[in-house]
């Protein structure tokens, strides 16, 4: 990030489940990308956002295209949202769709071009732009005190 030379930069997080997954996306539907060691520099297209870099060129401009919304009179834009989406089937039946801030915004900077607006065009370019290191890991805490993952899985260790 100092560099200059990427950026997105995310860590490394896991579920809080058992058995844990990565939160680390190469496409989407497919399950997590599990092909990585501990301490690998992993290339996705789905980061999280527990703890991650993004270079500031890519906020502003997506910020000059971002719908404005009021908070408390303040306006401001909708740079990053959670998708929540309802609908009926031809049954009359209410189907719904949520996701996560993180994801939608991965897609939304992928599929506007915010990569190339901002001067990135390289990662424009990029099948898997979004850099993880899995060196820097973080950890989910529930409100118990637990942190996520409980264990961390044996195929993700270097041996």
């Amino acid at each position: 990030m100092l560099d200059e030379d990427i950026p997105v930069i995310s860590s490394l997080y896991f579920t809080k489940s058992d058995p844990p997954e990565p939160i680390l996306y190469r496409g989407r539907g497919n399950s997590y990308f599990r092909d990585w060691k501990l301490g690998d520099k992993v290339w996705v297209d789905g980061i999280p956002f527990g703890c991650t870099l993004i270079h500031g060129s890519i906020i502003k401009a997506m910020w000059k295209e971002s719908p404005e919304y009021s908070i408390s009179g303040q306006i401001t834009r909708r740079v990053f949202e959670t998708p929540a989406k309802s609908w009926s089937d031809p049954q009359g039946n209410i189907l719904s769709n949520r996701g996560t801030s993180d994801l939608a915004w991965c897609e939304r900077i992928m599929k506007e071009n915010f990569f190339e607006k901002s001067g990135w065009s390289k990662y424009q370019k990029m099948k898997y732009p979004f850099l993880v290191d899995t060196n820097i890991f973080c950890k989910h805490i529930d409100t118990n005190g637990r942190q996520y993952p409980l264990q961390l899985p044996e195929r993700y260790v270097r041996k």
